[in-house]
């Protein structure tokens, strides 16, 4: 006959259950957070904004993986003013209180616009980061409707900056905080690009390559791949020469990350990467009849060259033209 579980077991179980699976504060982490809240900058405010709210957590154990959450405070206010005001006002009375310039960057196809600054306490260096939002797109707002459409964002963190903590896609010509200042969120270079006319394995099937392989004569065939859409002009090994893909953000996305100033609008190279990694993932944009592409050199990271941008929009035109 089985022997009944105890009461005061089955009561403490799910305590016992809790405490394992728990995060465990430190004291480290406490120590963090009344340090960060001595700054003066938690105390600024830019005239007109007001505080939605203000969370703060200290340094802990996490149950799965053992690592370390960081502390941090994090402010979140409404903000009526433009955003690249609100974000250059806080990094001027940042520095006046001891934290030192990092990065800074703006995105107008995020609509947000960003600082990052550094300062060390006397056991630990933190992260202040600001972030403006202008506005959110309709898209935004319907799968993420609890968020604020508008508003700024001051967080202080535990921890070393670097470019990595800049929280907005920057680009490389539009970059500085002011970039939304009497910005059109109407005009055709912010609007996601239409669907293609072509998909792009009918594309794929159209790229002639005769004159594929007179700009790369290691190419042997065209192919599909479906995950994600891309058409690969490969070598005999199926190893990529060249990358298409239909162009997915709208035009400014690429226009800010653009790579070469003058010259012309219906082609030219820009960076992936941006302003956090300009020389990652060089590719052309090209206007096509079927919708805009991209054209990329296989590979993760290709140096950069002349002679490597020249055979890319040489390779841009004829997919465009297929």
């Amino acid at each position: 006959m089985k022997r009944p579980v105890p009461l005061i077991l089955l009561a403490v179980l799910p305590l016992m259950v809790g405490c394992v699976f728990e995060s465990q504060t430190l004291e480290s982490g406490r120590e963090q957070i009344r340090a960060m809240r001595k700054d003066p900058v938690l105390n600024y405010r830019v005239p007109g904004t007001t505080l939605r709210n203000q969370e703060e957590h200290a340094a802990a154990e996490e149950p799965f993986g053992g690592g370390v959450s960081p502390s941090f405070i994090r402010q979140r206010f409404e903000m009526p003013a433009e955003p690249g005001d609100a974000v250059a006002a806080y990094r001027a009375a940042a520095e006046r209180s001891g934290w030192a310039f990092v990065a800074d960057g703006c995105s107008r196809v995020e609509r947000a616009t960003a600082v990052v600054l550094a300062k060390r306490y006397e056991e630990f260096g933190a992260t202040l980061v600001v972030r403006a939002q202008l506005d959110r797109d309709e898209r935004f707002r319907a799968e993420y409707p609890a968020l604020a459409p508008r508003g700024l964002e001051v967080s202080v963190e535990a921890g070393e900056p670097g470019l990595y903590a800049l929280p907005v896609d920057a680009g490389l010509h539009r970059n500085d905080v002011q970039c939304l200042r009497g910005v059109d969120l109407s005009a055709p270079e912010l609007q996601a690009p239409g669907p293609p006319s072509l998909s792009i394995g009918e594309l794929c099937a159209r790229i002639p390559l005769g004159q594929a392989k007179a700009l790369a004569p290691e190419i042997e065939g065209a192919q599909l791949e479906p995950l994600p859409e891309e058409c690969w002009l490969a070598d005999a090994s199926g190893y990529p020469i060249f990358i298409v893909k239909h162009a997915r953000q709208p035009l400014a996305y690429y226009q800010d990350r653009r790579l070469e100033a003058p010259g012309p609008s219906d082609a030219f190279v820009f960076s992936a990467g941006g302003k956090k990694d300009p020389d990652f993932g060089r590719s052309v944009w090209v206007a096509a009849p079927g919708g805009p592409l991209t054209v990329a050199l296989g590979g993760m990271r290709v140096r950069s060259g002349e002679t490597d941008d020249r055979l890319l929009l040489a390779a841009a035109r004829l997919a465009a033209a297929s």
